[in-house]
């Protein structure tokens, strides 16, 4: 049957009750892309209007005639999501079980999908009723609960800083302990697309509801709204990452799988490594600023008490009320040294955009802004927030519902214009609000954009602003990235700088071509009978799954570069072209290595045919040092005194310094408890006194123990009061 015939035929309901002349068809088809995309619109607006039996066809004969790149195109575009219907188009659910039938002849691939969206709708009908519950509180309280929910999640981020610390995944998710406070936050921003989903804007400013704070109940809305950005979570791995979902019926529990263990391995290593690097690092380096914004905001909160600049205002709903004199604010920009917080976290920026901070702060972050006007606005939040933060801590105890009014500042846009244009100007100061507000009606996230406009109000929570990372967050909402016109490869220049800075014989950006296929090889290393070639990757640190796909799919892009280089490498006429073009030694007798080099340390460990990603840190380390390092005790890894290309094939092929690490590793279950089932989730963590023990570091496994044994008896004492 041709295939104009079959493309005009569905709308006729008989595909998947007759699916034989498909079945037949189906080898001698070859739909081209415009028309296979004409099925998948097709499919998509048919399921947008409620048309449940046009879209089985259109999906049936997608999947049928051009399955692998129209599968592709459903769980990219998440056209199956219930999170996209607001969990309520049960009609979903049906579909997927017409589809998930043996006499349709999917394949395996596609029933797997199909079956593990079956327990999805399963959930999901859980998850609409989180979803309910939090509409009708905010059909209830609107403003009012949004203030308070936002109070409780600003406070929680102000405790965070006085080392009160959350995510403990042994309890499950109904324990507010469970969740990280920038989970938390990510539940906050779902109730406010949901909000502006059912209410639109905030019309105003408002008391908080002191009463229902104290009483915790905005927790308990924070959790039912981390619920739903959990499950939307779930979604885009099974959709994207290659998650599969099953289910246990007589517990009703479900059980969310990984690709494989190398791959949740390496996902949960990237995390754990790049929160170490950034938490610890700083810690070790001794030039690390004595002064700090704690020590500041203390000396500011005396001075502005002593002048009345901070009073105790309202009878019933009682708050503290904090003015800053401009000639206090304009010390702001008066600072000649990093401060203590600053420090650290501009380290860590440094280091995820390979970019050193005196050229890092005339980079220009949109049209208006530097990074130096960031750097000064962080540090504006960062003074007001330590002030108001010295003067609540002491009363949280006494009056917590006082410190919950208290937290939030409201301005006129036009008084925090002023307030921000004293150190960056009037005119930067409107674009950084501009791309720091909330978009009601677009895609939130309070820790990208943690202005909350409020009427004519923009409340100001200082501590979800100062915790958020202000330099990272803007190219996400702007979707910009640094050196984007390509004249400047920062990852690709560091890896070669450290084979240059060891003698070593290395070309970047080796351009081939050879029997038609063209390519590129980022950075290339002969060393002895050894030549490495390396794809270089740049991409911003994640956050979460959504952006972990991100530098996934650049790994992905990298493996595809080096599987062409390596198939032109089996020919001996094109390394004999190489070594002419390159200058390096390359003969008969080179054996070819090749690595995928990531700067966010993600997928650390991952093989994607046969080739290994590795950080740059860690491969810059392994060339000057070959060492693995935990306070002053250190291990190296080289076969002799000197390094050698058979030292880095190890660390390549062999894993040599991850081994222990990964031997350290240690899986556990986080378990979900949803209003009507449980999902468990099988992730991985990192057991550092185990690792301090398998690589022979006694004096950092002795201190890890004593830190277990004290921090064991502060969580036994304090956490049940918390």
């Amino acid at each position: 049957m041709p295939v104009k015939v079959i493309l005009s035929s569905l709308s006729n309901p008989s595909w998947l009750e007759n699916p034989s002349i498909l079945i037949q068809n189906h080898s001698k088809i070859d739909l081209t892309k415009k028309q296979s995309q004409s099925l998948f619109d097709g499919a998509r607006k048919a399921l947008e209007s409620d048309d449940f039996l046009a879209a089985a066809n259109f999906l049936y004969t997608g999947l049928m005639l051009d399955e692998s790149r129209f599968l592709l195109k459903i769980q990219k575009d998440g056209i199956l999501r219930s999170s996209r219907y607001s969990y309520q188009k049960k009609q979903l659910s049906s579909l997927v079980v017409d589809l998930n039938k043996p006499d349709l002849r999917l394949s395996s691939a596609v029933l797997e999908y199909l079956d593990s969206l079956s327990h999805l709708y399963v959930i999901s009908g859980f998850i609409r009723k989180e979803y309910e519950k939090i509409k009708d509180w905010l059909s209830s309280e609107r403003e009012v609960g949004i203030k308070s929910a936002l109070a409780a999640l600003d406070f929680l981020f102000l405790r965070q800083v006085d080392g009160f610390n959350m995510g403990d995944k042994g309890q499950n998710s109904r324990n507010p302990l469970f969740f990280t406070v920038e989970e938390l936050a990510g539940g906050f921003s779902s109730i406010l697309a949901l909000y502006g989903n059912e209410f639109g804007e905030l019309r105003g400013n408002c008391k908080i509801n002191q009463e229902a704070s104290n009483k915790g109940y905005y927790y308990d809305m924070l959790i039912s709204a981390a619920h739903l950005s959990a499950f939307r979570e779930w979604e885009f791995q099974v959709d994207r990452m290659g998650y599969r979902l099953s289910r246990i019926e007589e517990k009703n529990e479900f059980i969310l799988s990984h690709p494989s263990q190398d791959f949740l391995r390496a996902v949960d290593m990237g995390f754990i490594s790049s929160f170490t690097q950034r938490v610890f690092k700083p810690l070790m380096v001794k030039t690390v600023s004595k002064n700090s914004f704690k020590k500041l905001g203390k000396k500011m909160l005396h001075a502005l008490e002593k002048n009345g600049f901070v009073t105790l205002e309202g009878t019933s709903f009682p708050r503290y009320v904090f003015k800053f004199p401009e000639d206090i604010l304009r010390i702001t920009s008066q600072i000649n040294e990093f401060l203590q917080e600053e420090e650290f976290v501009l380290m860590g920026t440094c280091r995820d955009l390979l970019t050193p901070f005196d050229k890092l702060v005339d980079l220009k972050i949109g049209k208006d802004l530097t990074f130096r006007d960031i750097f000064l606005v962080s540090r504006l939040m960062q003074i007001m927030r330590s002030v108001i933060a010295a003067k609540l801590f002491p009363v949280i105890k006494e009056n917590r519902g006082v410190v919950f009014e208290s937290l939030i500042p409201a301005f006129e846009r036009d008084k925090l214009t002023e307030l921000i244009g004293l150190v960056i100007g009037k005119h930067k100061a409107k674009t950084a609000i501009d791309m720091l507000t909330t978009d009601m009606s677009g895609y939130i996230d309070i820790q990208y954009q943690p202005l909350l406009p409020a009427g004519k109000a923009i409340l100001l929570p200082t501590n979800i602003f100062s915790n958020s990372n202000i330099y990272r967050n803007p190219m996400m909402v702007l979707g910009t990235r640094l050196y984007e016109d390509g004249s400047i490869d920062p990852l690709g220049d560091k890896v070669q700088g450290a084979f240059h800075d060891i003698g070593a014989s290395s070309k970047p950006s080796v351009h081939y071509s050879w029997n038609s296929t063209q390519g590129e090889v980022d950075v290339l290393v002969s060393l002895g009978n050894f030549l490495f070639a390396f794809e270089c990757k740049n991409s911003l640190l994640p956050t979460g799954f959504h952006e972990l796909m991100t530098s996934l799919d650049y790994i992905y892009t990298a493996a595809k570069q080096l599987d062409r280089f390596k198939q032109a490498f089996e020919d001996t006429e094109f390394r004999d072209r190489l070594a002419l073009d390159t200058g390096l030694s390359i003969g008969s007798r080179t054996h070819l290595v090749t690595g995928i080099i990531m700067s966010n340390r993600m997928f650390i460990g991952l093989r994607i045919n046969g080739h290994p990603v590795r950080g740059n840190f860690e491969l810059e380390n392994f060339i000057k040092e070959g060492t693995v390092t935990m306070g002053d005790e250190s291990r190296c890894f080289w076969i002799d005194e000197t390094f050698s290309g058979e030292d880095l094939r190890r660390f390549l092929e062999e894993d040599i310094t991850y081994q222990l690490t990964w031997a350290a590793m240690k899986n556990y279950v986080m378990e979900y408890i949803l209003d009507g089932g449980t999902l468990k989730e099988e992730r991985m963590k990192l057991d550092m006194i185990d690792l301090a023990d398998k690589f022979g570091f006694k004096k950092a496994s002795l201190s890890l123990r004593k830190e277990k044994v004290a921090y064991d008896r502060w969580y036994k004492k304090n956490v049940g009061k918390a």
